[in-house]
């Protein structure tokens, strides 16, 4: 579940389903249910091959689904890699890893954390 904590502005949510950009105003809301007990139909965008794919992210390994990002002619360093369960199989998140340090990520706002974390100011499309 998403708090006013975990969103910046500029990062992407959803509202009953549906996407929204948050604004300064969306994270202020948000504060004002979470005090007062109101809870709120807001939840995560989980990260999918078509969205890295349509943000100019490229598959550099096929097999372990490894992605890179290249913008500008200039390739930027970090790992994006596809988790997987280990009882199942089953695709279970991202591990970004750059600089050393390593998170696994699943959500939308939380590569668009990560990007901003490596000097990376892009704008996600969905």
């Amino acid at each position: 579940m998403l708090t006013s904590k975990d969103l910046m502005i500029g990062d992407w949510y959803a509202f009953r389903g549906h996407p929204y950009k948050c604004t300064a105003s969306d994270i202020e809301a948000l504060a004002e249910c979470e005090e007062k007990g109101v809870p709120t139909d807001i939840s995560e965008i989980p990260i999918t091959a078509e969205i890295l794919e349509k943000n100019g992210f490229d598959i550099s390994d096929q097999e372990v689904k490894q992605y890179h990002f290249e913008e500008d002619g200039q390739r930027y360093h970090f790992s994006l890699r596809q988790m997987y369960n280990q009882k199942d199989g089953k695709p279970n998140g991202y591990s970004f890893f750059a600089f050393s340090v390593l998170t696994i990520i699943d959500y939308v706002h939380e590569l668009q954390h990560c990007l901003k974390l490596v000097g990376i100011n892009k704008e996600i499309i969905l």
